[in-house]
């Protein structure tokens, strides 16, 4: 026998996201379809049916999830075989080679430069006309339903707009090794012909259009009715150029980034008016669908908006909180409305920009914390560092062409995007009103308009900075991808690895079982008692002996989150007007907003009926009162405190227990020593007592202490807790208010 010392190994699980692996797995199904021939579809979809059925019959749960991934594979290529628009390879067409006419058809926004000068670009659901033969007196005709590309030598004269359609003069030509048939185009036009754009949408699009044109100043009035339709058709060629050597051609489509600015705008006014969080939800969504519905269409619109309704509702049920898990959402919704936006440039743009971010923001973050910046400052770079990267290397693969400028310009100009989109909505909806109020307000537009057009120039000034990089090969992106990725992982690692080094991470003590011969480490398991709730088993909550300090003990902190996360979430009531003032409402937070509605529906009835929803109550109104807190403490204190000055001690599964626990530490750590404002002091010892008040409820809750006194004795805090909200709020604002005083005295 070996006298060596057995190695231990500690195995972590990571619990998968269904619903990502079922989009991903969606997707690769529309990719593989759309290398099929049509026909096949009913031999997928019998596959799908069989791996479905079977999942049911399998008791490995793994097993199942596998099945159901192959599911959601084969499933997506029998929708795709039906709704996929099929391709036309130059066999099927060889008779219309060297025949002239006119090709209409749909930009679909898959443009490339060519090194030479000119164009070649997309365009599908074509119709061809060929020219008339004076022997015969015919008139060729043809419907080519999948793309074409076409070849223009003077690209610089071409406009294009993504779903619109053009009318081409040229002849089919033969071109070895592409992909889809070819066309020389001599002429293009323009038809003005949106499939989105119809109807009192169409009108008030055009209605807007024209007012914009009216109110701003020649120069810049392309460039804003850009910035809020999506049209770019009052651009100059020369300023088109500009925009796309240096990058920033995508700030005129209109994407994420403009629904994202337009959502705050509406949920600030929404939540100023006290509409609930649901209601807000629903006008939000609509409102934004009606928007997308005037500008072009784009996925990019569609994708955001799905995106933020997933988010809300995630936020409002309190659902597991994923970054992918929206994008996802969005992915699968867009294509199952039409799955051939696989191919779109928009979508596929769209979503690697946002994918970037959501992976590469942090550990860009991470890096850029190291040159010593102040937070806000790294945390706005990474962001658009991650964009950038997350979108420039299939800008090559599809363009050809690499712009270095574009790293420098987005990052100095996105900011100021936060103040140009909301005034040209404004003027916008002014200049329907009163055209002479909208000619006022222009200037103050133009003149951060003509700062950013500085910055683009100087941008485009850079020698070499607009490169042509020609074809490049697929894996070579693929693998530019996988560097990226394992760049996240690297620094996602390094970053744990230093919090344990720490101690911001706490590693609990593993427990040493053999199995089969094999050395593991495993969590030691959490002893709970049992009983019924609502028909299901809970964990019970009993309280550890001697438990001075409830937050500090582990076992206790599992329970309570374990009795948290099964606890059904109470309804929604309208908020009656008579506890309107009981706290500045629209002062609130969004997310403390909602918790506040969740509190009015506890009342004593719900409360005396349910002794595990005096528990729920209690966190609610600590995280309400501990979010507030956290969210202002910040710019009371001096220096003001980072990531690195938090320790993680306990990891949760409930949002608000985790904010309770934050705000648990922050109270009780150094952190609050960095102000010398005596009010403020004795404002954060008034809370301090608070908590301690919410230990003692915990303690009278887990310990069969008499329910009606339990549940009084709530409401007397929570009373309580509300006026040092609002004390506290107040405090905020007039302390903001008076820094602000002494910056501009003039006020």
């Amino acid at each position: 026998m070996s006298n060596k010392k057995e190695e231990k190994v500690r195995i972590m699980r990571i619990q998968p996201d269904a619903v990502v692996f079922f989009t991903t797995f969606f997707v690769l199904g529309v990719f593989f379809t759309s290398y099929c021939r049509p026909g096949n579809e009913w031999i997928f979809g019998g596959i799908s049916l069989f791996l479905f059925g079977t999942s049911f019959f399998t008791k490995n749960n793994k097993v199942a999830a596998a099945l159901l991934y192959a599911t959601a594979f084969f499933s997506a290529a029998f929708y795709g075989n039906l709704r996929l628009i099929p391709e036309v390879n130059e066999r099927e067409i060889k008779h219309l080679i060297d025949s002239e006419g006119v090709l209409k058809g749909k930009f679909t926004g898959g443009f490339r430069h060519l090194k030479s000068g000119g164009i070649s670009f997309l365009i599908e659901n074509s119709e061809y006309r060929g020219a008339i033969s004076f022997a015969e007196k015919t008139k060729e005709r043809a419907k080519i339903p999948g793309k074409i590309r076409c070849h223009f030598k003077t690209g610089e004269e071409l406009d294009l707009l993504p779903e619109n359609y053009y009318k081409i003069e040229g002849k089919f030509a033969s071109e070895y090794g592409s992909k889809y048939p070819c066309f020389i185009a001599d002429k293009v036009e323009n038809t003005f012909e949106n499939s989105y754009i119809w109807g009192v949408a169409g009108k008030i699009r055009e209605k807007i259009k024209e007012s914009l044109s009216r109110a701003l100043p020649k120069k810049y009035e392309g460039i804003i009715v850009g910035f809020v339709l999506g049209d770019t058709s009052l651009i100059s060629l020369e300023d088109k150029k500009l925009y796309r050597e240096t990058g920033i051609s995508h700030l005129l489509a209109i994407s994420g980034q403009h629904i994202m600015i337009i959502l705050l705008l509406a949920t600030s006014f929404l939540s100023l008016l006290r509409i609930p969080p649901v209601s807000r939800i629903i006008i939000i969504s609509i409102g934004l669908s009606f928007y997308a519905l005037i500008t072009v269409g784009s996925p990019s619109v569609w994708r955001a908006l799905i995106m933020y309704i997933a988010a809300a509702l995630a936020l409002h049920f309190e659902l597991f909180p994923s970054p992918l898990r929206p994008v996802s959402l969005a992915a699968l919704t867009i294509l199952l409305y039409n799955p051939n936006y696989i191919n779109d440039v928009a979508f596929i743009l769209s979503f690697s920009a946002v994918i970037g971010i959501v992976i590469l923001a942090g550990p860009i973050n991470i890096v850029l914390q190291k040159l010593r910046l102040p937070e806000i400052i790294t945390r706005y770079f990474s962001v658009s560092f991650a964009a950038n990267l997350g979108t420039i290397p299939l800008c090559m693969y599809i363009f050809g062409t690499f712009s270095s400028a574009s790293i420098i310009v987005n990052p100095l100009i996105l900011w100021a995007f936060a103040y140009i989109i909301p005034l040209s909505f404004f003027i916008s909806i002014v200049s329907l009103i009163k055209m002479s109020w909208a000619i006022y307000m222009a200037p103050t537009l133009t003149l951060v308009l003509e700062g950013v057009m500085r910055v683009v120039e100087y941008g485009a000034s850079i020698p070499e900075q607009f490169i042509y990089v020609g074809n490049i090969p697929a894996f070579v992106i693929a693998g530019i991808y996988c560097a990226f990725l394992g760049f996240a992982v690297f620094m996602n690692k390094m970053q744990i690895l230093d919090a344990i080094r720490s101690g911001r991470i706490k590693q609990p003590k593993p427990t040493l079982i053999d199995i089969n011969d094999a050395t593991f480490y495993t969590e030691k398991p959490i002893e709970y008692d049992s009983f019924v709730y609502n028909g299901e088993d809970m964990p019970s909550l009993q309280p550890p002996a001697r438990m001075f300090y409830p937050l500090k003990n582990q076992d206790y902190i599992n329970q309570l989150d374990g009795i948290l996360v099964k606890c059904r979430r109470p309804s929604v009531k309208d908020l009656p007007s008579e506890v309107y003032t009981e706290l500045p409402l629209s002062q609130l937070r969004i997310e403390n907003q909602n918790i506040y509605y969740l509190l009015l529906s506890l009342d004593k009835n719900v409360l005396l009926s349910d002794s595990e929803r005096v528990l729920q109550s209690q966190i609610l109104i600590m995280a309400l009162v501990g979010s507030e807190f956290l969210a202002r403490i910040v710019s009371h204190l001096n220096p003001p405190p980072v990531l690195s000055d938090m320790k993680i001690e306990h990891a949760v599964k409930d949002k608000n227990l985790a904010i309770v626990l934050i705000s648990d530490y922050v109270l009780s750590s150094s952190l609050l020593t960095r102000t010398k404002d005596r009010d403020l002091m004795m404002l954060i010892s008034g809370l301090q007592n608070m908590f301690s008040r919410g230990y003692n409820q915990f303690e009278r809750i887990t310990g069969n202490a008499d329910l009606l006194e339990t549940v009084n004795l709530h409401f007397v805090l929570r009373h309580d807790m509300f006026v040092w909200c609002k004390k506290f709020i107040d405090f905020d604002l007039e302390t903001k208010k008076m820094k602000s005083r002494k910056l501009r005295p003039e006020i």
